[in-house]
């Protein structure tokens, strides 16, 4: 945002500003909804849907706190899962594949 600032302060005209926020916007939503999932899914043992909508889910009960312990809150019954033959339902349904 602060580079897109800078370049409609110094360019006479909108369009590198725009052009600049318009990458940066897609750059991030690629980032978030994508990269971050399969990155994260892939070292807490999560799937990356289950990250998505864990993120989706516990930040909306509880706002921004929410999203920072979504994927703990989420990876203990998943872990719980692995050990506890009852819980092992939760494990399939948010847990990765193991081949």
């Amino acid at each position: 945002m602060l580079i897109a600032t800078f370049v409609a302060a110094i360019d006479p005209g909108w369009s590198l500003a725009l052009s600049c926020l318009a990458v940066f916007v897609a750059l991030e939503l690629f980032v978030a909804n994508v990269v971050e999932p399969k990155v994260y899914g892939h070292s807490s043992g999560l799937s990356p849907l289950a990250v998505i909508v864990s993120a989706l889910f516990w930040g909306a009960l509880w706002g921004p706190v929410g999203l920072l312990l979504s994927t703990p809150l989420t990876l203990c019954p998943v872990v719980a899962g692995r050990h506890v033959r009852a819980l092992e339902p939760v494990t399939i349904l948010l847990g990765k594949c193991r081949t």
